[in-house]
């Protein structure tokens, strides 16, 4: 009887007994040798031999699609079976690879870096494109025993069976047998794969550590699967045995072979600190461990530190600025905190390039930095749970849904949110001026609307679909394109990012976020501003003003898409007709065929062959259109618009393609949908002022009518009267006094934002709000703004900024503070903390301050991502509203 068997005998014995007998002290350990047992029962029926025989001699290749169907995203569809080992399938189609139909005749012969010859036979489409079927077995078969082996460690340290220990440090030796002659190669969704002849040196790597053998991504080219296993079972005797055996030190070729190779590659790799690096760093580590080799640990350690001080915007938010991608990085860095957490260096040692020592390494203890990010990240979550979907952000990603929402502003990132209630009743108003630096779509200055559980103004978010190309486009988020072009998607040469104007949350009754986004578009517009202001209940959310303000360009398309997760229809008064297209009549039009064709959105109007089902109508100047997005269900919200036009404006009504309820299948995007409204503007090089009215709700509108008391392109009155009051709201960008009438009362305004309620029951004045050096007047009552307020930057001290002590009556907790350079940047900070000082006035921001400033010299430098430098004078600004309620203004 074998060990093996024995165990098998114990464990049926113990669990039989703690089901008759209450001995559950075994029982959950048992499950798991259960579970083991079963996932290795056919490696442990195999001869030595048969095992070794399975260890691919080459390395494969992930990314090989499946030509009999189209099924599925990023040629992940092929499967395998160690029931049929020589073969892979499809998991859509089932079709099984090679075949008759699609059999291997040519192949790509190359020698290893060891200099052996590797064979890698394939099939060819008619476009040239090559498919590896061989090679896909060899990668998942590689994927299989890796796991094999890790399971047979484990069932050795559960059960201490000797033969479990064997089978895994067969698979182990056999890999580091035939991994030094492993290609390198290029593996790439919709690539042509590449396989290199010979060693590669690392100056020929490919940057982002896309020159790979064990994975198809270096980041993860450690073989971690196979340490872990190999530590498991170190100390079985299984490798002294399985080297007296065979003649060879199998330890040291594990070591040698296997480990030290691996990572000696992938420190090799130009490593810019991406999402991605701590996959790299927590694989030397377990390497480092393993083998105790402590430069697998300090180097780690060392980019680490740096991740952390470069990688992040000062309000603690992922550079990149998708939440999955923050998640991601944070993740990964606490992991390898928690890997290095309690490290020491083998005695004696000391690094012999920074002189450093570890003992009992405590990693990023108490870190600002991380408490930060964990902050931003929190608050970047809609009602329902999911992360809001800012840039390449999954729709499935669930961050856990919050009790209440709340206004917030994260002006590193570049993103303000106007948000109310609570449990059920939650609402979010999201705009987003975020620059591109990875993952980025052409987002800037978009909406999304969420309100009565549904996102109602959607942001598709990310996908690995043929579709791809079509969800980062401009023309895809609730922004304006401008002559059909996409926004430039960014990076650090050609920076995208928005600036903050206003944000102004100080009351419960109206609330404002104002930001430009010129530098999406590079030089085409002089202006590219949006202007939200909230009208709200203390209980519910009211309405949304809509203000974007374009200047350049002589098309503008304001866009409006609805929800994706749900059926909806557009429906409105005015009689629209039949329209076949919006691509020029001289653009040939295809759809992408697969997520590596993002390039073709950058071609003007390329974008528009994704609007279909189109209708259209000409607008009549400053007459307002009702429009609403309904669900089948009557019970389910409805959102309303009220579309306020210019001359030489129409609106254009169709679907486009939703992508979420497609489930990453692309046989299935063009069965799913979403609404859409869009108002085109002709502009000829002049400037464009879009305005409308949303309401969201459920039975009845909030909002009643919209009525345009003046309109032109400084300035826009609107007089709103919804079911419990008649509002004015006003947006002034001259700033001058404006003198007009409404319902029998004269009234005159100056500042740049300002509005009234009054009560639709007795006309009795609710409140009133100003932004701005400017006043509110009517017979019977008067308020006077605040200007903007302007300091010099005396120093940047203990995280925080000295202003001159002058400034202290002016300044309080919440206060939004705008840091303004003289090449037209802004820096925005929300106060937490003001004192008085010797020295001035020390402003503690939630954010952090990572800036140096020489007053002499004028430099200001962003010592956090992404490093940027300013010459010239550091002035900061900030607004102070005025409110009153109803009672302050009658006396």
């Amino acid at each position: 009887m074998t060990r093996l068997m024995a165990s098998l005998m114990i464990l049926g014995f113990l669990l039989s007994l703690g089901s008759t007998t209450g001995f559950t002290q075994q029982a959950p350990n048992g499950r798991v040798v259960e579970g083991l047992l079963e996932g290795t029962k056919r490696l442990r029926l195999m001869s030595d031999e048969e095992i070794r025989a399975l260890v691919p001699t080459q390395s494969g290749l992930h990314y090989v699609d499946c030509p009999n169907c189209e099924r599925g995203r990023q040629e992940n569809q092929l499967q395998w079976s160690i029931e049929s080992p020589d073969h892979v399938y499809c998991q859509f189609c089932n079709h099984g690879f090679p075949s008759a139909k699609f059999p291997m005749t040519q192949q790509i012969v190359v020698k290893g870096p060891q200099g052996k010859t590797a064979i890698y036979p394939y099939w060819e489409d008619r476009a040239g494109y090559r498919h590896f079927f061989t090679a896909k077995r060899d990668d998942l078969v590689k994927v299989f025993l890796s796991q094999q082996a890790l399971d047979f460690a484990t069932l050795y340290q559960e059960t201490r069976d000797l033969e479990a220990a064997r089978k895994a440090a067969i698979i182990i030796d056999r890999f580091a047998e035939v991994f030094p002659n492993w290609c390198y190669r290029y593996d790439y969704p919709f690539r042509q794969k590449e396989i290199y002849d010979g060693p590669v040196s690392p100056s020929q790597f490919r940057d982002g550590f896309r020159t790979a053998r064990w994975n198809w991504w270096a980041y993860s080219d450690v073989p971690v699967t196979l340490i872990q296993a190999f530590e498991r079972i170190r100390e079985s005797g299984a490798f002294e045995k399985l080297s007296g055996e065979k003649g060879v030190d199998v330890l040291n070729r594990i070591e040698v072979d296997l480990v030290r190779n691996a990572c000696d590659q992938v420190l090799a790799n130009r490593d810019d600190l991406t999402n991605m690096s701590p996959t790299a760093w927590r694989g030397l580590i377990a390497a480092g461990k393993a083998i105790h080799e402590p430069l697998y640990i300090h180097e780690p350690f060392s980019r680490l530190n740096r991740f952390v001080n470069e990688k992040f915007f000062y309000d603690g938010m992922w550079h990149e600025g998708a939440p999955d991608y923050g998640w991601q990085s944070l993740g990964g860095l606490e992991q390898v905190a928690r890997s290095l957490e309690g490290y020491s260096d083998p005695i004696g040692y000391r690094n012999p390039t920074t002189g450093l020592r570890f003992d009992r390494l405590n990693v990023l203890k108490d870190s600002q930095s991380i408490k930060l990010a964990k902050r931003a990240l929190n608050l970047l979550r809609l009602p329902n749970g999911r992360a809001v979907p800012i840039h390449d952000t999954w729709p499935t990603s669930q961050r856990g849904v919050p009790e209440y929402s709340d206004s917030y502003l994260l002006p590193g990132l570049g993103h303000g949110c106007i948000a109310g209630g609570r449990g059920d009743q939650q609402w979010q108003v999201h705009m987003t001026w975020s620059g591109g630096y990875g993952h980025s779509h052409g987002d800037n200055l978009s909406l999304l609307l969420f309100a009565h559980g549904r996102e109602l103004l959607s942001d598709l978010g990310y996908t690995h679909t043929a579709y791809r190309p079509w969800t980062i486009a401009t023309l895809a988020h609730n922004t304006v394109v401008i002559d059909g072009e996409n926004q430039s998607l960014g990076g650090i040469d050609k920076p995208t990012d928005g600036d903050l104007e206003i944000f102004d949350v100080s009351n419960e009754y109206l609330q404002i976020m104002r930001a430009t986004g010129d530098r999406g578009f590079g030089k085409k517009p002089k202006s590219y501003r949006r202007t939200h202001v909230v009208v709200r209940d203390p209980r519910q959310m009211g309405y949304l003003v809509d203000l974007f303000d374009v200047d350049g360009g002589d098309m503008h398309d304001y866009l409006l898409h609805g929800d994706a997760d749900h059926d909806q229809s557009v429906t409105t008064n005015i009689h629209l007709s039949p329209l076949s297209t919006l691509v020029p009549g001289n653009q040939e039009w295809t759809p992408t065929r697969n997520e590596g064709e993002t390039r073709r959105i950058m071609e003007p109007y390329y974008a528009y062959g994704f609007l279909k089902s189109l209708r259209f109508a000409p607008l009549l100047d400053k007459a307002i259109v009702p429009i609403r997005f309904e669900f089948p269900d009557r019970r389910s919200p409805v959102l309303g618009i009220h579309v306020l036009p210019q001359k030489d404006s129409s609106l254009v009504v169709g679907k486009n393609p939703s992508i979420r309820n497609a489930r990453e299948d692309d046989s299935q995007l063009d069965s799913v949908h979403r609404p859409f409204i869009m108002v085109r503007h002709q502009a000829n090089g002049g400037r464009s002022r879009f305005v409308t009215v949303i309401d969201p709700y459920i039975d009845q509108p909030e909002v009643i009518r919209v009525e345009p008391i003046q309109a032109t392109d400084n300035f826009t009155v609107l007089a709103i009267s919804t079911r419990h009051s008649d509002d004015l709201v006003v947006v002034n960008d001259s700033g001058g006094m404006i003198r007009f009438e409404h319902g029998g009362n004269a009234f005159t305004f100056s500042g740049r934002i300002g509005a009234v309620s009054r009560s639709n029951l007795d006309g009795q004045m609710k409140w009133a709000y100003v932004l701005g050096d400017g006043t509110w007047t009517e017979k019977g009552y008067s308020i006077t703004g605040n200007p903007t307020y302007q300091s010099k930057v005396r120093q940047f001290v203990n995280d925080g900024i000295l202003l001159p002590p002058d400034q202290a009556s002016k300044i309080s907790k919440k206060t939004v503070l705008r840091l303004k350079t003289e090449d037209h940047w802004t820096y925005g900070f929300t106060v937490s903390q003001v004192s008085e000082q010797e020295s001035g006035l020390f402003i503690k921001p939630q954010e952090s301050v990572p800036f140096s400033y020489d007053p002499s010299k004028k430099i200001l430098r962003l010592e956090g991502f992404p490093q940027r430098e300013h010459v010239g004078e550091v002035t900061v600004e900030w607004d102070r509203s005025t409110f009153e309620s109803g009672a302050a203004i009658r006396d």
